[in-house]
């Protein structure tokens, strides 16, 4: 792996994983990540989507914007309705090696804004991990609820340790259990069984990485009452 890529890696650690848990005020919470990945590409031409919402119950639609600085390719944002916005980037064949480093960001109507920078490799062949969608979530505290991730690879490439599939900024209470270990697929199940010094709002980063460092990235707000 080269230096550029490790330290694209930890900016991505410091930027999300190793976040604490934060709390926000109704809805002047930021928006999140939806779907956010790595490109690598090589024979044929690729689109990928970068999506980003804000849904809040109770809280107005809002109209949020998105950029994508750094990409040579032809780029469209849109936002289908309020609390979504996609980024469609159309990447070209390339059997020359060179990476573009994208820095996407994602602003509301408060001007708060959630950013993250991922690459395009090209002259690479190597398939991008795929995260299940997840949806946020609400927990009573004194509650139980669990819900499970999952991250699958076409190249049976996975890692099989806890790297190829991270979930980080979970209340401390929560207990992870492993269902599916395999280099195409890894499942976890979280456990949430939070006590009343728990509530609040948590932003997870959920991270599904392969061995060539290709990841995809998705955040979900929990929020324990």
């Amino acid at each position: 792996m080269g230096a550029r890529l490790q330290r694209f890696l930890l900016a991505v650690g410091i930027g999300f994983s190793l976040l604490p848990a934060s709390v926000w005020a109704g809805c002047e919470e930021g928006p999140l990540f939806s779907s956010a990945t790595t490109q690598d590409n090589l024979a044929a031409p690729k689109t990928f989507v970068v999506g980003a919402r804000k849904k809040i119950p109770g809280c107005p639609g809002e109209l949020l914007k998105m950029t994508a600085v750094g990409v040579p390719f032809p780029v469209s944002i849109y936002a289908p309705e309020p609390g979504e916005v996609y980024a469609t980037i159309e990447v070209p064949p390339s059997s020359a090696p060179s990476t573009h480093y994208v820095t996407y960001t994602v602003t509301d109507e408060f001007n708060n804004a959630n950013t993250v920078t991922l690459p395009i490799r090209l002259g690479l062949a190597n398939e991008t991990p795929v995260l299940s969608p997840v949806s946020d979530l609400v927990v009573l505290n004194g509650t139980t609820a669990s819900f499970t991730v999952e991250v699958t690879d076409k190249d049976l490439n996975l890692p099989l340790t806890e790297d190829g599939l991270r979930i980080d900024g979970l209340p401390g209470s929560a207990q992870k259990q492993l269902l599916r270990l395999a280099g195409g697929d890894i499942v976890w199940q979280v456990t949430l069984a939070p006590g009343s010094s728990e509530r609040g709002v948590y932003r997870v980063l959920i991270r599904g990485k392969d061995k060539r460092g290709a990841m995809a990235i998705s955040e979900m707000r929990l929020e324990v009452r």
